[in-house]
């Protein structure tokens, strides 16, 4: 599959998500929101939070291996080592260098079915051409909702779409359209299928608000409501993947790590100029603080410690690499995490 790793715009301290059905997809596709082992929020009470715990907590989602293949493992897994997660769909300023533009916007506009491949795309010169695709191929429901992640994909992969109405940009042989998520039409707002199940209580067509699209004879498609905000490509998380996967991530200064000394998480594969960053600013869950993590250029690599033999500490940050709920499994999150007050 194609890597489609570039550095998107900084993203702001916002939580988008796409009401509660988009929400639970994002949580189900990208596990972002979940960033610590169950059995450490019961430390915490209903009255407030503790003065001060350690960030270094040892037996779960922060113990790492720096592997002699310039790979990270998870102790809880040896066999899944940080990789890149999928890249999603979001809206970006018009004249942002991530805004989509796509192939065939002319038919589209006309009510042909079209696949959604990109013809602009600072990807295409290392990954070929790159269009917007299915994270998971079957639909998923949430109460009377149905939904599908979007993600980038290769163009043999790209989804079938037509305008449907000339506002909804619809599955084809599929019963979901393009949705913003949470309605909430801002830059960086996640983009996805969705699709209910009752045209009265749950309809899939409705207007006024994060479903409505203009097709832009420049190739580009924005937000009706605010055809400032057009498709785009966001920052792809870092998560767990099985070793030797063709996504998984080399890092350049693994000696430097291992002699506990701090180093820029910069990446030799699977494409060098890239590195490990921060998505955006500090947000916090109930007590816990926490930065989510996004795949960068190398110029805005963090850099890291590897302290007492275990943890991936964030330099000058009492923040620790965390995976999420402590769960060892393909494709869950590992972003930075704070316990310390």
């Amino acid at each position: 599959d194609s890597l489609a790793l570039k550095d998107p715009e900084e993203v702001p301290n916002k939580k988008s998500g796409m009401g509660l059905l988009i929400f639970l997809s994002a949580a189900l596709a990208f596990a972002v929101t979940g960033i610590w082992a169950q059995d450490l929020k019961g430390m915490f009470t209903s009255s407030g939070c503790p003065p001060s715990m350690p960030s270094k907590i040892s037996g779960g989602g922060r113990d790492w291996i720096l592997n002699d293949d310039g790979t990270i493992s998870t102790k809880l897994d040896p066999n899944l080592v940080l990789g890149a997660g999928p890249v999603p769909m979001i809206l970006v300023p018009k004249d942002s260098p991530m805004a989509f533009v796509f192939e065939d916007s002319q038919s589209l506009m006309d009510g042909e079915a079209v696949p959604l491949v990109l013809s602009s795309s600072k990807n295409m010169e290392a990954d070929g051409k790159l269009g917007v695709g299915k994270l998971f191929d079957d639909e998923m429901e949430w109460g009377g909702w149905e939904f599908i992640t979007s993600t980038v994909v290769p163009s043999e992969k790209a989804v079938l779409v037509e305008l449907v109405d000339n506002n909804f940009l619809k599955l084809v042989d599929e019963e979901l359209v393009l949705d913003v998520s949470n309605w909430n039409i801002a830059p960086f707002s996640t983009v996805n299928f969705v699709g209910g199940t009752d045209p009265v209580a749950y309809p899939t067509y409705a207007a006024g608000g994060g479903r409505d699209w203009v097709v832009n004879e420049d190739g580009t498609i924005a937000a009706r409501n605010d055809p400032n905000l057009v498709l785009g490509r966001g920052m792809a998380p870092m998560v767990l993947l099985p070793k030797g996967s063709p996504r998984q991530l080399v890092f350049e200064n693994m000696d430097l790590l291992a002699a506990g000394k701090t180093a820029p998480l910069t990446l030799s594969s699977p494409r060098e100029g890239m590195g490990v960053g921060k998505k955006g600013q500090v947000k916090m869950y109930e007590c816990i603080p926490y930065i989510e993590s996004g795949l960068r250029a190398s110029e805005h690599a963090i850099s890291v410690r590897f302290e007492d033999g275990n943890f991936l500490m964030l330099d000058g940050m009492d923040f620790a690499f965390d995976v999420s709920f402590w769960k060892p499994v393909e494709g869950n999150t590992v972003n930075f995490v704070s316990t310390s007050g």
